[in-house]
């Protein structure tokens, strides 16, 4: 997720898909809907990703997308 985070490339999300029955993954669905908006939004946005850690049996993300400005 974290490569997703920093990417916004459905690919990593496409991926993680093959694993979330084994992991019990409580947080994919709500990133593959996340994914799926943000192929809308107009313009485009910039991710960029803070902290994609473990510290104890689960992972935690923290990750920004914001309007990409030239």
């Amino acid at each position: 997720m974290g490569d997703w985070a920093s990417t916004m490339s459905s690919v990593w999300i496409d991926m993680a898909g093959l694993y979330v029955d084994r992991a019990l993954s409580c947080g994919y669905t709500g990133l593959k809907m996340l994914d799926g908006m943000f192929t809308l939004v107009s313009p485009r946005l910039a991710p960029r990703l803070y902290a994609n850690l473990h510290p104890s049996y689960y992972g935690m993300m923290a990750a920004s997308f914001l309007p990409d400005t030239p």
